[in-house]
């Protein structure tokens, strides 16, 4: 069986560092982008690209039932996210509702992959306790300051569900 990744939010740095590195693993590599997004960190010719509409999850659905192997035969990485907006609205949309939109589509398409892995942000626990330094664990109770913060845990806690 051939190794099937699809990475959405592949376009910024890091995103292209996790096609490099699947690349790098004998992975085939499919790239779900915006039509505008930047390519910069995607130059490998390996890497297949798929447009997604995130606001539209029947246009995804139908673009990964065309690109994405039946059943489970396929990884999915969701690095799709913003660090920076100017308002709440953009991080609850971007960082939350695509997430859902895309699960919305995979269902549509029949398209649930066989292992997912959702890139999330510190700032989704809150600031630690800089007074002991007590490390993080799965049991600390998230606390998040920022809009960022409290827009990823949102999407942590939909995907527990």
């Amino acid at each position: 069986m051939s190794k099937n990744v699809l990475i959405i939010g592949a376009g910024g740095f890091v995103g292209g560092f996790i096609a490099d590195e699947a690349l790098r693993r004998g992975y085939t590599v499919t790239a779900g982008i915006r039509e505008s997004t930047s390519r910069r960190y995607l130059a490998d010719s390996r890497i297949r690209f798929l447009i997604l509409d995130y606001e539209n999850p029947e246009q995804m659905a139908e673009a990964i039932a065309g690109a994405v192997p039946e059943g489970d035969a396929y990884r999915l990485v969701y690095n799709l996210g913003a660090t920076k907006c100017t308002n709440f609205a953009d991080f609850n949309r971007i960082n939350y509702q695509y997430l859902r939109n895309v699960v919305e589509a995979l269902r549509m398409a029949r398209r649930i992959p066989g292992r997912l892995l959702y890139m999330s942000s510190l700032s989704a626990l809150g600031p630690g306790d800089e007074r002991t330094y007590a490390p993080l664990t799965g049991k600390t109770i998230p606390a998040p300051d920022t809009r960022y913060g409290v827009s990823k845990i949102k999407a942590e806690t939909f995907l527990e569900t």
